[in-house]
């Protein structure tokens, strides 16, 4: 489930092309197993470049575990091509649970977006809360 509380804006680059500004969104995610679910995704367009910034918090439904994630990262998409990594995210995980949620991102081509997903653990209970901030180049 995504809150839209988004934040974006909006200026002319230089040489007149158009400059998307900056987007901020939350997102909230609960899972009860460990299989990699979609906690958000950023759409990427013919043409566009994306730099993105996600802080991610976690916490086992009793409170006896925690979790905390930054992932950065980049993509692209050329004309008439597909949505690109540019080079791997860099994601930095803090937790202190035995079973390890994982945060993991991926270019989607079927839907041309770069998804930010979260593995939770097995048969736990778990909330995650991600802030999304990004940029795009046109």
């Amino acid at each position: 489930m995504t809150t839209q509380i988004r934040e974006r804006t909006s200026q002319l680059a230089s040489a007149g092309s158009y400059n998307g500004g900056i987007v901020r969104d939350v997102a909230t995610l609960a899972t009860s197993d460990a299989t990699a679910t979609k906690i958000y995704g950023i759409p990427v367009a013919l043409l566009e470049s994306v730099a993105f910034r996600v802080l991610i918090v976690g916490m086992k439904t009793d409170a006896t575990a925690s979790y905390a994630s930054t992932v950065v990262g980049g993509a692209r998409r050329q004309a008439a091509g597909n949505v690109t990594s540019a080079g791997s995210a860099t994601i930095v995980t803090i937790e202190d649970s035995a079973g390890s949620p994982v945060a993991t991102v991926n270019a989607n081509t079927s839907t041309q977006e770069m998804e930010i997903k979260i593995a939770g653990v097995a048969a736990e209970n778990w909330r995650f809360e991600a802030c999304v901030e990004y940029i795009k180049l046109v």
